[in-house]
C-alpha cells in the first residue's frame, strides 16, 4: 500500500465519522426546529389574513371622532383622507397622478399598503410573543428530551480518563 492510500483511507474514515456526527446532531435538532418553524408559520398565516382588515380599519378610522387633528391647515378625518390632502395640496405631484390614472390609483392604495406591512410585522411579533407559553408548553410535552444519568455520566468520564492515559 502507498503512503497515498493510506491517507486517503484514514481521510475518509474521518470524513465519515465527522459526517455521520452531522448527521446524528441534524436529526436531533432537527425535531425542535420544524416544530418551531411549524409554529411561527402557523402564526403568520394568521397575520396574513388578519392584517389586510386591520389594516383596512386603521386606514378609514375616523380619527377626528377621537381627537380633532389639523396638521397645515388640513382637518385630519382619515389617514386615507390626510394622503389625499397632501397629494392635492402638492400641484406638481397632483397634476402628475392627474395625467396618469393608474398611478393615482397607486397612490391612493398606498397608505393601506405601508400600513399593512406594518401591521403584519408588528402583528407576528407581538403574536408570537403572547402564544410564547403555549409554544414553551407544547414544546416541553412534544419535544423528547435526552436523558442524562450520573452512572453514565461518570462511567464516561471513567473511560475519559483510561482513554487519556
Amino acid at each position: 500500500m502507498s503512503p497515498q492510500l493510506i491517507t486517503l483511507i484514514i481521510n475518509c474514515f474521518v470524513g465519515a465519522m465527522i459526517f455521520i456526527g452531522f448527521l446524528w446532531g441534524v436529526g436531533r435538532g432537527l425535531y425542535k426546529s420544524t416544530f418551531r418553524l411549524v409554529f411561527v408559520l402557523a402564526i403568520c398565516a394568521v397575520m396574513l389574513y388578519a392584517a389586510p382588515t386591520i389594516s383596512n380599519f386603521l386606514v378609514n378610522f375616523d380619527i377626528s371622532t377621537i381627537y380633532p387633528l389639523e396638521i397645515n391647515g388640513i382637518t385630519v378625518t382619515s389617514l386615507q383622507n390626510l394622503m389625499m390632502s397632501f397629494i392635492e395640496g402638492n400641484a406638481e405631484i397632483s397634476d402628475f397622478l392627474n395625467a396618469n390614472p393608474a398611478l393615482l390609483s397607486y397612490a391612493q392604495q398606498l397608505p393601506l399598503v405601508i400600513v399593512n406591512i406594518v401591521v403584519f410585522i408588528l402583528g407576528v411579533y407581538l403574536f408570537k410573543f403572547l402564544t410564547y407559553p403555549i409554544y414553551a408548553m407544547l414544546a416541553h410535552f412534544l419535544i423528547p428530551k435526552q436523558k442524562k444519568d450520573e452512572e453514565k455520566f461518570y462511567k464516561q468520564n471513567k473511560h475519559r480518563f483510561f482513554g487519556g492515559v
